[in-house]
């Protein structure tokens, strides 16, 4: 399972033309896009927020460990339904692409895996900030994803891919900070 989610991220960072059109090809069902690629590498998140913030800074305990890794898995999780759900709205009203929910949660979440990754290395090592740059690998992911996986008329290529790439990248943000504004205990230090 790991290393068929290592090879897919691979690709969609390296080939992203060719990994689409591998995972356009891919027999999946659902549950096994969810169970074997979305909630894995949530779950890498989830863990390496608990190691990170455990191991971190001079303070900290298991309670602010798991407290980190609560809004982590939350944000992931609620970022990754509220970006599909977004996407399905934004494409079916503003570029006439026709799907059932589970179709953008599959296109959500191939094109919101590098972030998972991101997320992970810097709940791990913070002092890598500057990472943060490659969440712009998913402006190119989803620009590369037209014509393979959605059908968006050429003219409306960039605006697409901007604006489902501010989705993606928004959406667990947005998650976190409401969680910290109607829970301001749960802020680990």
């Amino acid at each position: 399972m790991f290393k068929k989610i290592f090879e897919t991220l691979v690709l969609l960072v390296v080939q992203p033309t060719k990994g689409w059109q591998m995972i356009t090809n891919r027999k999946e069902t659902h549950e096994e896009f969810l169970s074997q690629f979305i909630y894995p590498l949530i779950g890498i998140c989830t863990l390496a927020a608990f190691i990170g913030e455990l191991l971190g800074n001079g303070e900290s305990n298991v309670q602010n460990a798991l407290k980190e890794a609560t809004i982590v898995l939350t944000s992931q999780f609620g970022g990754f339904y509220m970006a599909a759900f977004t996407n399905k709205q934004i494409s079916t009203r503003w570029f006439s692409i026709s799907g059932d929910f589970k179709y953008f949660q599959r296109y959500t979440g191939y094109a919101m895996a590098i972030t998972f990754v991101i997320t992970a290395i810097l709940e791990l090592m913070p002092d890598l900030f500057f990472i943060r740059i490659a969440n712009l690998a998913v402006f190119y992911i989803i620009w590369s994803s037209v014509d393979n996986f959605v059908k968006v008329d050429d003219k409306k290529v960039i605006r697409f891919s901007t604006i489902i790439t501010l989705a993606i990248l928004l959406s667990p943000i947005i998650i976190e900070k409401i969680l910290y504004t109607i829970m301001p205990g749960m802020r680990a230090n």
